[in-house]
């Protein structure tokens, strides 16, 4: 989805710098390694998860209640980042769910949504830093979405 947020982004606004930077500030899973074009991997996850998981509330994995959602430790980092005095809007979060054996998926009015949120970060001409995230309940990829001042 993040392709896709960045894609209207430079549609949007063809004469202001839209880049794609490193993800900062530390984040609380076991699992947070750097990907391509700055994309943060993150999981809660430090065990190999059974294939078709649905992410339930007694994880399969370890036979014990799951103590963590990465929505809200998404948030938690936008949070520490503006504490930090970094002009972060969100997070924009793309949350996949298990809606039928086999179907997971985020719906059409977070898109809406997030789509939003950046079309507002980027409203004024300041600078704007955007957290997005495609996430699960265990495993997410987060990126930075930033707009230069507008000319």
């Amino acid at each position: 989805m993040f392709e896709w947020v960045l894609r209207r982004a430079r549609t949007r606004w063809p004469n202001r710098a839209v880049s794609v930077e490193p993800v900062p500030g530390d984040f609380p899973a076991p699992y947070d390694r750097p990907g391509a074009n700055h994309t943060r991997f993150v999981s809660f996850a430090d065990w190999i998860c059974p294939t078709h998981c649905i992410e339930p509330a007694l994880c399969p994995a370890i036979g014990a209640p799951r103590t963590w959602e990465m929505a809200d430790a998404v948030r938690e980092l936008a949070e520490r980042l503006r504490a930090g005095g970094r002009p972060v809007s969100g997070p924009a979060l793309f949350v996949c769910k298990h809606h039928v054996f086999g179907v997971g998926m985020f719906a059409a009015d977070a898109v809406r949504a997030g789509d939003r949120l950046v079309q507002e970060a980027g409203s004024e001409s300041a600078p704007a830093e955007i957290l997005v995230g495609t996430i699960s309940s265990c495993h997410g990829a987060l990126n930075l979405l930033t707009l230069g001042r507008a000319p």
